[in-house]
C-alpha cells in the first residue's frame, strides 16, 4: 500500500513539475531568467534553513576576511543564481538547449586539444557550479572523434530521472547512472572517452576520505581519483560560470590536466588527486563564490580525535571500484 502511495505522489510530482517546466520553457529566456531570479530572491527571504546553513558556511568557508553584510549579500546572489539556473533548465528539457548554448564560450580549450594528442581519457571534473548542466553539451561540441558521458545520480523520483536521462542523452552525451557499474566507466576512459563528474558533494555512497576544502576536513569522494588510475585517464578541471554583467552570457574555463605523482602507490595517489581536484574546485569557488551551491552541507562529517568516530576510507581496492564507482 505505501509503495502505491508513493507512486502516486512521484507521477503527481511529475505532472506538476512536467506543467511548469512547460510554462517557463514558453517564456522567453530573457523572461525565465527574470523569473528565476525572482524566485531565488524569494527563496533567500522565506527559506529560513537553507539562508542560516549557506550563512554558516559562508562564515566557516571566509571567516574574518569578509564582513557580517558582505556574506549576507553573497548568500543574496547564491540564491539569485540557484534560481536563475533553475529556470534554465526547463529549456534543455523542452528541445531549446540551443537558445541558451549559443551563448556560451569555452576558454582553454587548448588544454583539451593537449590532453586529447595524448591519446588518454579525459575526467572533466566539475562542482555544483554556475549552470553546471550546459557544461556536458558544450564538451559534446568540442571532444573530437570521441564520445562524452555523464556520471549522475538516479533521481528518487523514475518519472523526473526518465526525462533527467533523456534530456543529457538528447545532447549527445552517454548517460551512467553513479555507483553503477565501474568496468563500464573504466572501458569507457581507457577508450579515450571524456566523462564529466560532479567532485564536490559529501556523499554515504561509494569509498571517500578526509582532504582540506578551505580549511576544513571535508569527506570527498576518492572513485573520482581511483577511477582516474584505473582508467588511464587526465583530470582536468572544466567549470562554467555566468557573466556577472549579463546572465544570459556564461563561460566554460577548462583547465590544464592536474599534475599527476609518480611513483606512488595506488591508494597514495588518490589520496593526493583526490586533494589535488579538491583545490581546484576551491580554487574555481574563491573566484566566484556566487556560483556555488553553499546549501549543500559539505562539511556535515568530521574526523573524531584520535580517529574515533571517523568515516572509514572505503573503496580502497581495484575489486571495489570495479564493483561501482561513486562519481
Amino acid at each position: 500500500m505505501r509503495r502505491r502511495v508513493k507512486a502516486v505522489e512521484h507521477f503527481a510530482v511529475f505532472l506538476l513539475a512536467s506543467l511548469v517546466n512547460r510554462l517557463v520553457a514558453c517564456l522567453s529566456p530573457r523572461m525565465a531568467r527574470r523569473l528565476g531570479a525572482a524566485l531565488g530572491r524569494l527563496g533567500f527571504a522565506l527559506a529560513r534553513g537553507e539562508r542560516r546553513a549557506v550563512l554558516r558556511h559562508l562564515e566557516w568557508a571566509f571567516g574574518g576576511t569578509m564582513s557580517e553584510d558582505e556574506r549576507l549579500e553573497l548568500a543574496r546572489r547564491v540564491f539569485i543564481n540557484a534560481g536563475i539556473t533553475a529556470a534554465e533548465w526547463p529549456f534543455l528539457t523542452a528541445g531549446r538547449a540551443a537558445a541558451l548554448l549559443e551563448k556560451v564560450t569555452v576558454e582553454g580549450e587548448e588544454h583539451l586539444r593537449e590532453a586529447q594528442a595524448k591519446g588518454r581519457g579525459l575526467l572533466f571534473l566539475t562542482a555544483h557550479y554556475g549552470d553546471w548542466e550546459l557544461l556536458t553539451p558544450m564538451m559534446v561540441r568540442h571532444v573530437k572523434d570521441r564520445e562524452v558521458g555523464v556520471v549522475a545520480r538516479d533521481l528518487s523520483n523514475p518519472w523526473l530521472n526518465e526525462v533527467t536521462v533523456r534530456t543529457r542523452r538528447g545532447h549527445g552525451a552517454r548517460v551512467f547512472p553513479r555507483g553503477g557499474t565501474g568496468r563500464d566507466y573504466i572501458r569507457f576512459l581507457r577508450e579515450g572517452n571524456g566523462l564529466a563528474v560532479l567532485g564536490d558533494i559529501d556523499t554515504s555512497k561509494g569509498g571517500g576520505i578526509f582532504v582540506d576544502f578551505f580549511g576544513r576536513p571535508a569527506w570527498t569522494q576518492s572513485g573520482i581519483a581511483r577511477l582516474a588510475y584505473l582508467g588511464r585517464a587526465a583530470i582536468l578541471p572544466a567549470f562554467i560560470k555566468r557573466d556577472p554583467d549579463d546572465p544570459a552570457r556564461h563561460v566554460v574555463t577548462v583547465e590544464p590536466a592536474l599534475p599527476e605523482p609518480e611513483g606512488v602507490t595506488a591508494d597514495e595517489y588518490v589520496a593526493l588527486m583526490t586533494q589535488a581536484f579538491t583545490k581546484a574546485i576551491e580554487k574555481a569557488v574563491r573566484e566566484r563564490p556566487d556560483q556555488w551551491m553553499w546549501m549543500h552541507r559539505r562539511w556535515r562529517r568530521q574526523p573524531q580525535p584520535g580517529g574515533a568516530g571517523e568515516e572509514p576510507a572505503r573503496g580502497r581496492d581495484e575489486k571495489q571500484a570495479r564493483q561501482g564507482v561513486s562519481a
